[in-house]
């Protein structure tokens, strides 16, 4: 399956969680765009044999900034703020954003 779709923005989130849980396995982010809220969790094994990306994926559409929360394994809330789309942000546990990686849509 691919998405050629040039519409839309979106977010991606790289969470990075204390130690021994450093891939924040159990993290939620909550991504609130607009009246458009949702919520992902950083899990894995939920595919047979196979892994799914631990980077959470948010899509946003017109919307070009978003406001971000992240609940920690420890169930520790941390209010993000808001977020400009067209990037990935790594957040680390109780710092915040620590990288931005824009990205851009592709030219057709």
């Amino acid at each position: 399956m691919r998405n050629d779709s040039t519409t839309g923005n979106g977010i991606r989130l790289r969470l990075t969680g204390s130690a021994p849980n450093l891939f924040a396995m159990g993290a939620k982010a909550v991504v609130t765009a607009g009246n458009l809220s949702q919520s992902k969790t950083v899990r894995t094994g939920s595919s047979y044999l196979s892994q799914s990306e631990l980077v959470l994926v948010f899509g946003i559409g017109e919307a070009t900034q978003a406001e971000v929360r992240v609940e920690w394994p420890d169930g520790r809330l941390e209010e993000v703020g808001r977020l400009d789309a067209g990037a990935t942000y790594t957040l680390r546990q109780g710092e915040g954003t620590v990288r931005v990686e824009h990205f851009s849509r592709p030219a057709f």
